[in-house]
């Protein structure tokens, strides 16, 4: 018997028998198209949102900086022998929080299962985290500490040190004792950078790959960095301004400071002010600290500056007529009965501004949340009156991390995180933008941090400024001391022997005078370099002195 040939299977042949298959299992065809639709639409999400993956977390991507590991390894540079010890450090035994705080430190567990003072899980992944000093927040840093420890679930380990003299020696001591001691990461004053650098402590940080997390005021790089390394993340700064009192220059029927006050200007007016208000000495025309950050600023003013970058120069031929200028402008201040507040006197700068009794104060920003925190004085703050110009000192810090760690991407990116925040209250942000929602005092600090002298990059720099404090402390009440010998006991003590008095100059030999015929220079003069200013304008601000009522 012949059987007939099978009807060959043709794509028509199939989409029929698909169709007719379908038609009869309704409910599973249901099925199959809703689990088809599920898997397009997770599809679709992880195309969208490639963060919800896991890879990478979120607050490395958005808040701290990409730092994740690249196919080329991260951008720090880790000392030799650490690069052989890169696998994750032993835990160890944990602090005894009560040994901790009678040896005068401060130490917090963050992020783990218990409370402040449990330490960490045994084997949790650690960063330590030191921070200490001045004008510290310890409710903000905390806050943003554990908001990283959460977000990348590992624990932090915080080191407070309260003692501003104690804490760069701590610091310096914690990391020569090795892993399992050092910090990670630590908040570091701009003063110490070099004394650290050199000792190789501080790790070569990468710029930030996302322009927002790298947006800081160009004032506040130059002291964190080294050629072409960033060794901190700036974080805040701080500089000295001239604060007023308006309702006693109203009284004495004066205007108060703007920006075309020289010094003379500055020193006339406060010393009429004291004598038609001071009665019993009550209201002194200036408060001003008898101290090396003030003596610095007067000498850069008057064109003898103590240092230049790397180089010392107090006491020295090439800056020594313009440092006598700052020692003779500092005995004008003290021969006009102004408040001198010197180091060790138990006086806090700034107590009788507040209490209503000084015209005008020399601070930093520290004042700052006292002023804004009192209804009893109309204030307001200007740029330091200038002499020869109006140059001033600033002071910045940034948070930094250890060359020798065994976290160092999450080393860098805790830094990048920390630096988004001033570290205290009293310190303005070193980010472009947020200034401008700190008030307006926040503008005129940005005009004199523009004109201010940095830190040097000197090692010793800390140890010339407690010295050069006592021998100005030392110096006497009545203004009656030699501005040569005066200098000379500054200069000995930072070690320098000053040059002998200069003699007079030679006289010229006889000739025609060299004014009679001016030379002609065909060198056409350099355009001023503009000062850079918030907003990213060479312009200054439209006025250098803010009220506030």
């Amino acid at each position: 018997m012949h059987e007939p040939e099978p009807t060959p299977l043709t794509p028509q042949r199939a989409l029929e028998i698909s169709s007719q298959w379908l038609r009869r299992h309704p409910i599973i065809t249901a099925l199959g198209v809703g689990a088809a639709l599920v898997y397009l639409g997770v599809v679709l999400v992880l195309l969208v949102f490639p963060s919800s993956r896991g890879e990478r977390d979120p607050l490395h991507a958005a808040d701290a900086g990409d730092v994740a590991p690249t196919a080329s390894g991260p951008q720090i540079d880790l000392a030799p022998e650490a690069q052989a010890a890169m696998e994750p450090e032993p835990p160890g035994p944990a602090p005894d929080p009560a040994e901790a705080r009678a040896a005068g430190v401060h130490v917090l567990y963050l992020g783990g299962p218990g409370t402040q003072r449990d330490p960490l899980p045994e084997g949790m992944t650690r960063l330590r985290v030191w921070y200490g000093g001045l004008y510290i927040n310890r409710a903000t840093l905390e806050r943003r500490l554990t908001e990283f420890a959460l977000a990348n679930r590992l624990g932090i380990e915080a080191t407070y040190v309260p003692a501003a003299a104690d804490y760069p020696t701590r610091l310096d001591a914690a990391m020569a004792a090795g892993p399992g001691h050092a910090p990670d990461v630590f908040l570091l004053e701009a003063a110490y950078v070099e004394a650290f650098a050199q000792r190789g402590r501080l790790a070569s940080l990468p710029v930030p790959a996302d322009p927002a997390e790298g947006n800081w005021l160009p004032w506040t790089l130059a002291p964190l960095t080294r050629g072409t390394a960033m060794l901190a993340y700036p974080c805040d700064f701080s500089a000295l301004v001239l604060f007023y009192n308006r309702g006693l220059f109203d009284r004495a029927g004066q205007a108060p400071p703007d920006t075309h006050w020289d010094w003379q200007t500055w020193v006339s007016l406060c010393a009429v002010l004291q004598k038609r208000l001071g009665g019993t000495g009550q209201v002194v025309g200036v408060e001003f600290p008898m101290q090396t950050e003030f003596f610095s600023a007067l000498a850069a003013q008057a064109e003898g500056p103590l240092y230049m970058g790397q180089q010392w120069l107090l006491g020295q031929s090439a800056g020594r007529t313009g440092q006598l200028r700052a020692l003779g402008m500092l005995q004008v201040l003290v021969d006009e009965r102004f408040a001198a507040i010197r180091s060790g006197s138990g006086h806090t700068p700034g107590t009788r501004f507040l209490a209503g009794q000084a015209a005008t104060l020399v601070a930093g920003a520290e004042m700052l949340p006292a002023l804004r925190n009192q209804r009893t004085i109309r204030w307001g703050i200007s740029i330091l009156p200038r002499f020869t110009n109006a140059t001033t000192m600033l002071e910045v810090r940034g948070w930094s991390a250890w060359t020798r760690s065994t976290q160092p991407f999450q080393a860098v990116a805790l830094a990048q995180w920390m630096s988004a925040t001033p570290a205290g209250g009293e310190r303005l942000s070193a980010r472009t933008g947020i200034a401008d929602e700190r008030g307006e005092e926040a503008r005129i600090f940005d005009a004199a941090a523009g004109m201010a002298q940095p830190p040097p990059a000197i090692r010793e720099w800390p140890a010339y400024t407690r010295k050069m404090d006592a021998v100005l402390a030392a110096l006497p009440s009545d203004g009656t001391w030699d501005e040569a010998d005066a200098l000379a006991s500054l200069a000995k003590a930072t070690g320098v022997e000053p040059p002998t008095r200069p003699q007079p100059p030679m006289q010229p030999a006889p000739g025609p005078s060299p004014f009679d015929t001016p030379p002609m220079d065909t060198t056409p003069a350099p355009a001023p370099m503009p000062r850079p200013r918030p907003g990213g304008t060479a312009s200054g601000p439209s006025e250098a002195a803010s009220a506030h009522r």
